[in-house]
């Protein structure tokens, strides 16, 4: 197979590989937050963004009053873009997972300001 081919079924796989964590999540619509905690509980470190709007809840977790993350790759991206629309007034849109719940809450997968 020439390097030429190669190189497009590798592109072509990744592109589509690159597609499938985000069907298995939501994207809000546009909120407003109106506070975000990071504290760390018992060990674990976590993140939280309550909004004006009501709580988007695609995987029917037990509770809808805020969304949370525990995943550190984002946490500090996360923390950085929630604080930077709580102090301009701005909204955000959030990346919810439509599988999960942590600590029976809607899970943060991403963000987005808007």
């Amino acid at each position: 197979m020439s390097r030429l081919i190669r190189m497009a079924v590798l592109g072509t796989a990744f592109w589509c590989f690159s597609f499938v964590p985000a069907l298995a999540d939501t994207w809000t619509s546009a909120v407003t937050p109106t506070q975000t905690e990071e504290f760390n509980n018992s060990g674990t470190l976590e993140l939280t963004i309550s909004t004006s709007q009501a709580v988007s809840n695609p995987a029917g977790c037990s509770a809808s009053d805020t969304y949370l993350t525990t995943d550190p790759l984002i946490m500090n991206a996360t923390l950085a873009v929630a604080v930077a629309a709580l102090a301009s007034g701005s909204q955000i849109a959030l990346l919810i997972s439509n599988t999960q719940c942590v600590l029976g809450r809607p899970t943060i997968t991403g963000i987005r300001a808007l």
